[in-house]
Parts: structure tokens; sequence; C-alpha cells
């Protein structure tokens, strides 16, 4: 994420945020905002497997039918053989085509929820409050209507506390 929005590179971004994150929080915890971040991107990531699977069937069911309505019209191909076969190819084409769609909407998602947890955890100004303050103030709203009055907005003392 810090090499995407800030422009850092990869070196600089993890010593970054492994000096920021043990001396704000003493090291990795247990539980709190960042195991919320890793479940988070998980939940994520588990939806759009099951959308891309989901297209893939879709697209095997729309292979199967081209298979069938070509059918007896390709000589020398078992029709049988031939709906498998488009089917198959319409369901990998399906899958990684809603993959490739899912994998730029779930980094995008992802950079999203640590740019907003950047701001409370690490006590950084955040990227998307600088850039975009109309929508970290809806996120905000969300969170603690969701979480209650548990999270502390700026400044050097300011947190997310869980």
């Amino acid at each position: 994420m810090y090499v995407g929005v800030y422009g850092h590179s990869f070196c600089e971004s993890v010593s970054a945020i492994k000096t920021r994150l043990h001396a704000r929080l003493g090291g990795f915890m247990a539980s709190g905002p960042l195991v919320e971040a890793m479940v988070s991107d998980s939940l994520i990531d588990n939806v759009f497997f099951f959308g891309c699977v989901a297209t893939a069937i879709v697209n095997a069911a729309v292979g199967v039918g081209i298979g069938a309505a070509v059918g007896n019209k390709v000589s020398g191909v078992d029709p049988d053989v031939q709906m498998v076969w488009c089917g198959v190819l319409g369901f990998v084409l399906g899958y990684f085509m809603a993959f490739l769609i899912c994998s730029v909407v779930s980094s995008a998602a992802a950079t999203v929820f640590v740019c907003f947890v950047e701001d409370g955890l690490l006590g950084a100004e955040s990227a998307i409050k600088s850039n975009h303050p109309m929508e970290y103030d809806k996120i905000v709203d969300a969170w603690q209507q969701r979480r209650g009055a548990l999270m502390v907005i700026g400044g050097m003392g300011g947190g997310l506390m869980a």
C-alpha cells in the first residue's frame, strides 16, 4: 500500500510499517484492528472467490449451450464431446475474467481499509482522509455504528481501540 499510495520503495515501506507498528503497539497484537484488517481482507477474498465460481458456472452453461447449438454442424466431432469442451472452456475463461476484475477490486478495498486504519492506529494523516474527506467521514460513521464509539480520531494520541 505504501508503494502505490505514497511512492515508497518496497524496502522503505516494510521498514516504515514495522517501525511504526512496534513504536505504536509494542509489536503485533493478537486481537484488535490489525486482526480485524486481516479478517476483513480474508472475507472480501472469500466473497470474490465465490463470485468468480458463480461467474464461471454461468459461462460454463453458456458454453454448453453454444456446444449444443453448433452440435451436428461440425463434422468429425461428437456433439457430446463438443458440449463438454465448450463448457470447460467457458468455465475456465469465465473464472479467469472474473478473477482479474475481482483482484483489482480486492486490492482497492484493501487499500481503502489500510488507509482508514492507518489514520487512527498509526497516528498518521491518512491518504483517504486528506484526499477524500467526505468519503472518510462516511467510513468513520459506518465504523462507529458497527463498533460503537470505540474510535478516537486524529493526532499523535489518537488511535483505534478494540
